[in-house]
């Protein structure tokens, strides 16, 4: 994203990763803060990306944020989508938020 210009046109497509990255950073900057705003919108991100899973229960590897359709389905534990199943984990250890993915 550019400060000046906003969202650019190759800029729509993000990684698995993020979102489950921003849940134990969200949710930690919402613990500290007091303010459950942060973990609400990382909530909303891990969110859409799991209602869009697979037959399997599986998510894709890269996410067109403004259609919300995968950019890439392939499925891995590598880079782009380790975070997201980490992470979902690590909040549940590590912060006091208690959620679920509906």
């Amino acid at each position: 994203m550019s400060f000046l210009q906003g969202m650019i046109d190759t800029e729509q497509v993000s990684c698995t990763a993020c979102a489950g990255t921003l849940l134990l950073e969200f949710g930690l900057l919402s613990e500290l803060t007091g303010n459950e705003s942060y973990m609400a919108a990382a909530h909303h991100a891990a969110q859409l990306l799991f209602d869009q899973r697979s037959s399997l229960g599986l998510v894709g590897s890269g996410f067109h944020v403004t259609s919300r359709t995968w950019s890439h389905r392939d499925s891995t534990i590598g880079p782009g989508s380790d975070s997201y199943y980490e992470y979902l984990l690590k909040v549940g250890c590590f912060t006091t938020y208690k959620w679920h993915i509906d």
